[in-house]
Parts: structure tokens; sequence; C-alpha cells
């Protein structure tokens, strides 16, 4: 008979998943967008012009809706 020739298999060719890793991607991402986030609502002075109309607009908005209902 002929001989058959065959492939070794080797364990680790195949890409696995680290979720470890994964995890842990994931937890500086978030950690890094909340960190922005709460920056930019700290030194909300800091920002552009337009920003800082557009928050004073629609802040004395809210406070005008907020007052129209207690008083009524």
């Amino acid at each position: 008979m002929a001989d058959i020739k065959t492939r070794d298999a080797v364990k680790g060719t195949i890409k696995t998943i680290d979720k470890a890793a994964v995890a842990s991607e994931r937890m500086k991402s978030a950690y890094s967008k909340i960190k922005d986030k709460a920056e930019q609502g700290y030194y909300a002075d800091e920002g552009s012009a337009t920003e800082y109309a557009a928050d004073r607009v629609s802040a004395a908005s809210e406070r005008i809706t907020n007052e129209g209902v207690h008083q009524y």
C-alpha cells in the first residue's frame, strides 16, 4: 500500500479570543470615554462660544418651563 501523507495538527494556529484582553481593552476604552465626558462637563466654560450659547439657551428654557409648571 501507498503511504498516506498527513499533516500534524499544530495547536494555536487558529487565532483564539483572549477574553481577558478583550475585557480589559473595553474597560480602558470605557474609562477614557467617561473621563473625557466628565472633563467636558466640568470644564464647560472652556468650550467654544457656540457651545456656551447653546448651553445657556437650553438651561434658560429648562428653567422657564420648570418655573412655569410650579407656578400653576
